[in-house]
């Protein structure tokens, strides 16, 4: 059975390798850390206040799907990302003018996080996110964006894409 690669687990790879391992080849999970449920909650509050946002500012926001991904949407939402083993959560991806294999248009994504900072590890999983677009969409995205509490919308450019290290090295603790 083949494993499949998501953002926590990236990311956990670039804190400690053999959390990751855990994360991928074990069902067990221990119990999450209190700050992290808080970070975790806290997160999931401003992903509902930016889609409401972006529903209240845009007509056309739909919620994700496959047959709405190909449908020519300027936004979608609460998007979980499916690619040859890989899986990515995204708050939104928006309607951008550049040909990919949909037509006349892409995506580029945007992930919430619940801090009041962003971090290295943020940056990662927009790549990771990003990357994962990529392979649906046949179309590297340029950018991405990140929303953190109360911060400004980040724009974070993409041109280097995923580290392929990484794409590497997660591989290779896979069983």
């Amino acid at each position: 059975m083949k494993k499949t690669i998501t953002s926590e687990i990236v990311v956990s790879y670039s804190q400690c390798p053999r959390k990751a391992y855990l994360l991928l080849c074990t069902k067990e999970r221990g119990t999450q850390h209190e700050y992290m449920q808080i970070l975790e909650k806290q997160r999931q509050t401003t992903q509902r206040k930016y889609i409401d946002e972006l529903r209240e500012a845009n007509a056309d926001v739909h919620s994700y799907s496959l047959d709405n991904l190909k449908g020519n949407h300027k936004c979608l939402v609460n998007a979980i990302l499916e690619a040859d083993g890989y899986s990515a959560k995204c708050a939104a991806l928006t309607k951008v003018r550049t040909h990919s294999a949909f037509g006349h248009y892409s995506y580029e994504p945007t992930i919430v996080v619940g801090a009041h900072t962003i971090k290295k590890e943020h940056r990662l999983e927009l790549f990771f996110v990003s990357y994962v677009l990529e392979q649906v969409q046949e179309k590297r995205p340029l950018s991405g964006h990140i929303v953190g509490c109360n911060l400004p919308l980040q724009v974070q450019p993409l041109v280097m894409g995923f580290p392929h290290i990484f794409q590497e090295k997660v591989h290779d603790f896979l069983p």
